[in-house]
C-alpha cells in the first residue's frame, strides 16, 4: 500500500518527538491539498492559541516556515516528492511504499520503504537547518 506519510523530523529541537507519524493521507491526493494539510499541522503543534486564530483568519503567515517541496523523477516520469515545513523541527511529508502495521492496537506500529533521495537535496536541507539554528543561536546571546 502506498500513502503520503507525514513525520516530525528534530534535529536540534525538543518541541516534538523525531520520527513521530503526525498523519498518514491517501496516496491519491494532490501535492496542493498535502501543503495545506501540512501547514495545518504545523501550526496546530507549534503554535499558541493565539497563533492558530491568527492563521485561520489568514492574519499570520508561515514565514519563515513556508513550503519546501522537491521533485525527484524516474526518466521523465514524477517518481517521489518531498514536502518540508518549518525549521527544527521540520514536517515531512512523502509518498512511502508497502505500509503495514505491526503488533496490535495501542502497541502496534507502521513499517514502510522510502523512496530513494538523492543525497545532494539531504544535505542541502542539512545544512539550511544548521545555518538557521547557528543564526537563531547568535541572535540570543
Amino acid at each position: 500500500m502506498t500513502v503520503w506519510l507525514i513525520t516530525w523530523e528534530a534535529f536540534a529541537s525538543t518541541l516534538v518527538e523525531n520520527g513521530k507519524i503526525a498523519g498518514i493521507y491517501n496516496y491519491r491526493l494532490g501535492d496542493r491539498r498535502i501543503k495545506e494539510v501540512v501547514q495545518q499541522l504545523y501550526v496546530d503543534e507549534i503554535y499558541s492559541l493565539e497563533g492558530r486564530l491568527a492563521f485561520a483568519n489568514g492574519k499570520l503567515k508561515l514565514q519563515p516556515y513556508e513550503i519546501v517541496r522537491y521533485y525527484f523523477y524516474k526518466g521523465r516520469v514524477p517518481y517521489s516528492e518531498i514536502i518540508y515545513c518549518g525549521l527544527d523541527p521540520v514536517l515531512k511529508a512523502r509518498k512511502v511504499d508497502n505500509v503495514k502495521v505491526i503488533g496490535e492496537a495501542f502497541s502496534a506500529s507502521l513499517e514502510w520503504t522510502e523512496r530513494p533521495e538523492p543525497i545532494e537535496k539531504l544535505s542541502a536541507i542539512y545544512d539550511l537547518i544548521t545555518k538557521d539554528t547557528e543564526t537563531r543561536d547568535s541572535k540570543h546571546q
